[in-house]
């Protein structure tokens, strides 16, 4: 038999990441989680930062925060794919993906509330608040992954796909803004005038 023929015969891959030309669900999820924490790399920092030093800090971020999302989220997504009627149809597939990656959210933040950081604290502790947080933030992302594979088959699946992602990449973006605005203003200084040394603290205060 021919390798034609074995072309042929094979069938696509149930969970790959590209399917006729775009993301699957698990794919998605990193590229929002990937947006959002480029975004989120231009917050404040005490020293200023040069635009090639922000330009790796956000690819490196962007880059890290995609590998380890869609890998957390393929896990997530295997697991919505054993509920029953989770791969008959399109309904299916999001309404597993939405049941499992919301209980994963509310058991990812409940974790994280409930092992808030503590003075000496273990390696563990550390470790454990590191995979819930990384839980929570992937379950978050696959929800909007999974409101987005409602139109993602249909025409302008791809504009709805890009548009959540520059829409989180700013929505992100935007919450560093409070905090460049109060870095950046100018600390005001009360002056008061003093008529003499005793009333600045200069010298002996005046007995009275």
């Amino acid at each position: 038999m021919t390798a034609h023929c074995w072309a042929d015969d094979a069938g696509p891959m149930p969970h790959a990441n590209f399917k006729a030309g775009r993301l699957d669900v698990s794919a998605r999820a990193g590229v929002l989680l990937g947006a959002h924490a480029s975004g989120t790399s231009y917050q404040p920092n005490l020293l200023s930062r040069a635009s090639r030093d922000q330009a790796l800090i956000a690819g490196v971020s962007a880059s890290t925060a995609f590998a380890v999302g869609t890998a957390t989220h393929s896990f997530l997504r295997s697991m919505a794919d054993r509920l029953p009627r989770a791969t008959g149809s399109t309904v299916g597939r999001v309404t597993s993906g939405l049941i499992v990656d919301g209980a994963a959210a509310v058991a990812g933040l409940v974790t994280v509330a409930a092992l808030k950081p503590a003075t000496g604290e273990s390696t563990g502790r550390s470790l454990a608040r590191l995979a819930a947080t990384t839980t929570a933030g992937t379950a978050i992302a696959g929800l909007g992954s999974d409101l987005i594979e409602f139109g993602a088959t249909r025409r302008g699946g791809r504009l709805l796909s890009l548009a959540a992602t520059l829409g989180t990449w700013a929505a992100s973006y935007a919450l560093t803004h409070p905090g460049k605005t109060r870095a950046r203003r100018p600390h005001r200084v009360h002056r008061r005038t003093c008529r003499n040394d005793a009333n600045c603290g200069l010298g002996p205060r005046p007995i009275r």
